[in-house]
């Protein structure tokens, strides 16, 4: 079997090089499509996926702890990424609304229709990037600007509560660099 003659650190630079970005197209996106709800991830599509790829990756039974096997792997949610495709791609509309560029007339009035839409309560990609923003309890306006850090540190902390079975946690303690790098 061919599981067996690559070693689990070679299975996962092929599964970041060629299944993320597979994973990821487009997410940031259709990412407004799902609930921005940390104990549903592994619900969704995409990481059943995740899970299903690094289980074989260890060679561990299908009912092993998706929590063990991301922490075994070192691997975060793939939703993790996906949210900072996300908010990258939040402020570079930002900054495209900013500037003067003829180019993105098209993009430029798309985003401001879906700014309408959210000022008016309805479902649209820049209300889930306000419910990310809530979830995150971040001011993304003025924090998005050099680092994306933020949410690998909150979902690493987050897992290793899990596995400690702790039930609530306060993300006060974490420094909160700004999470998006254009």
């Amino acid at each position: 079997m061919i599981l067996t003659i690559l070693s689990p650190n070679l299975w996962l630079k092929l599964y970041n090089s060629i299944i993320v970005p597979i994973l990821t197209y487009s997410s940031e996106i259709w990412i407004s499509d799902f609930k921005t709800n940390p104990n549903n991830f592994d619900k969704t599509p995409f990481e059943k996926i995740q899970n299903f790829i690094l289980r074989n990756i260890l060679g561990v039974h299908n009912k092993a702890s998706n929590l063990a096997t991301k922490l075994e792997l070192g691997v975060l949610p793939i939703h993790v990424k996906i949210y900072q495709l996300a908010i990258k791609y939040y402020s570079i509309m930002n900054n495209l609304i900013k500037s003067n560029d003829n180019q993105n007339v098209l993009l430029r009035n798309a985003y401001l229709e879906d700014k309408q839409l959210c000022i008016e309560n309805k479902k649209c990609w820049l209300s889930c990037i306000k419910s990310l923003q809530k979830l995150f309890n971040v001011n993304l306006d003025t924090e998005c600007k050099k680092n994306e850090k933020f949410f690998e540190d909150k979902f690493f902390t987050e897992l290793q509560l899990q596995q400690n079975n702790v039930k609530s946690v306060s993300y006060t303690h974490l420094t909160l660099p700004t999470i998006c790098s254009v």
